[in-house]
């Protein structure tokens, strides 16, 4: 296969990255799956990543689990995720351990975490580009072997039990709360590649390209020779808008009988409070004619308010 057709994988921890860890898990029946897990592995995979489980299982060197017993519980676990819709590639155990109690596994082994030969074995059967894929899990074993493979890691370390990193071990590249804040640093990561790399060119470049004619400006029209942004758009339609507006005939006010009604009516308010002015002055106090032209004043100045607000409902 092709460089560029090898696949991008995510490699997972088991215990307390996939599923809950009882300590020892002998049974299918213990196996519980991890909150959200289904989610963020299906995220995953939309992403274009294959998922494979690598996994230490001293529990067969020490004898309190065979080989097909832990086929067993993969298998039902593969069942469990494959019915929410994810695919597991394929799970690799390491059956070693050098204090193992079982001869034929006590030993040392490349395959055991934090080596990474369970890595290189995916990559050799699967073809996968390991610098283009991810090691999650819980521990630093998890990270060291990620890293010694060429992979991107990601910690999974909950605030409720914080791994502690010794002095000789390698920091994560990432760490997350749980599974699904570390599928979520891969999308992030997927997508900031995704916009940095470079548009694919139709046509192979020469060496030295033609020189392009400069686009020609139109004299009589100067808005088709303006780049067709929406920013330039919106403001030739703002000046479109602008001129019409100029350019619009303005309305003529007219006269209506209302208003010259209200003109007369308010004409004759002030004469007659010239009137009730001229009687005051010459009057005695205890003279009350000077009421009469007050009287007609406030009659007309309602007529006024008549006219006038008629002619404005009637615009």
């Amino acid at each position: 296969m092709s460089e560029n057709n090898k696949i991008k994988a995510v490699f997972l921890d088991r215990d307390d990255t996939v599923i809950e860890d009882p300590s020892y898990l002998t049974k299918p029946e213990q196996l519980k799956l991890m909150p959200g897990v289904t989610d963020a592995l299906r995220r995953l995979r939309l992403l274009g990543y294959k998922l494979f489980i690598v996994t230490n299982q001293s529990a067969v060197a020490r004898g309190m689990i065979t080989e097909e017993d832990l086929d067993k519980i993969h298998d039902k676990l593969l069942s469990m995720l494959a019915a929410d819709g994810v695919k597991i590639e394929k799970i690799y155990h390491c059956p070693f351990h050098p204090e193992g109690i079982i001869e034929e596994y006590k030993k040392e082994s490349f395959l055991r975490k934090p080596n990474p030969g369970m890595l290189f074995a995916a990559r050799d059967e699967m073809d996968i580009d390991l610098e283009q894929s991810w090691m999650i899990g819980d521990s630093y074993r998890d990270i060291i072997a990620g890293k010694a493979a060429g992979c991107s890691t990601i910690l999974i370390n909950p605030p409720t039990n914080p791994r502690k990193r010794k002095p000789d071990e390698p920091a994560a590249d990432y760490e997350a709360v749980n599974i699904k804040e570390a599928a979520n640093i891969v999308k992030m990561f997927h997508q900031k590649n995704r916009v940095t790399e470079p548009l694919p060119q139709s046509q192979p470049q020469s060496s030295s390209p033609e020189p392009q004619p400069a686009p020609q400006q139109n004299a009589a029209n100067p808005a088709a020779s303006m780049p067709n942004t929406p920013d330039t758009v919106r403001l030739l339609k703002e000046i479109r808008q602008a001129i019409v507006s100029l350019n619009a005939p303005k309305k003529s006010p007219h006269l209506s009988l209302s208003k010259v009604a209200a003109g007369a009516a308010q004409a004759l308010v002030i004469l007659c409070l010239v009137i009730a002015v001229i009687k005051l002055i010459g009057s005695q106090p205890q003279d009350l004619s000077v009421l009469k032209p007050l009287g007609f004043a406030v009659v007309f100045q309602l007529m006024t308010m008549m006219f006038y607000f008629n002619n404005y409902d009637s615009n």
